[in-house]
C-alpha cells in the first residue's frame, strides 16, 4: 500500500508511483539521486515559505547534542552528494549552512512541516 507521503513526492518528482520505472526492481519511489535532488530542490525553492524558525540538533561529543534554534532563510544552490539538500539558517548574528535532512524540525504547525517531513522521509529511506 502506498502512504500519502509517497504520493505526495511522486508528483513532485514526476513520477507515476504504480509504475515501474527503469531501472527499478519494483514500482514505487526511485532512489536518491543527484538528478531527482536537483528536482526536489527546485520544487522546495518554489514551495517553502522563507524565513521559518527550525530547530536542528549538533553533535558536541560522543552521545552528546546541543540543540540550537535557527532562522531557515533559503535553500543553497549547492547540493552535497552525502547530506543531500542543504539550507542557510541563521542563529543571532551568525550564518550556517544546515543539511535539510539533519534533521531540522519545525512546528507541526508551520506551513513548511509537510514539505520538509516528505523530503525528509524519502531522503532517509531512498538513499
Amino acid at each position: 500500500m502506498v502512504e500519502p507521503w509517497e504520493r505526495r513526492v511522486a508528483d513532485i518528482l514526476g513520477i507515476d508511483i504504480n509504475r515501474k520505472q527503469a531501472g527499478e526492481i519494483s514500482a514505487g519511489l526511485p532512489e536518491v539521486s543527484m538528478d531527482n535532488l536537483e528536482r526536489y530542490q527546485l520544487y522546495l525553492k518554489h514551495n517553502l515559505n522563507f524565513p521559518f524558525e527550525a530547530t536542528f540538533d549538533l553533535e558536541t561529543g560522543p552521545f552528546e547534542t546541543t540543540s540550537h534554534r535557527v532562522k531557515v532563510i533559503g535553500l543553497e544552490d549547492m547540493i552535497d552528494d552525502f547530506y543531500g539538500l542543504l539550507c542557510t539558517a541563521k542563529e543571532g548574528r551568525r550564518k550556517r549552512i544546515v543539511a535539510v535532512a539533519e534533521p531540522l524540525v519545525l512546528a507541526k504547525t508551520d506551513p513548511n512541516y509537510q514539505l520538509i517531513d516528505d523530503y525528509l522521509s524519502w531522503f532517509c529511506n531512498y538513499r
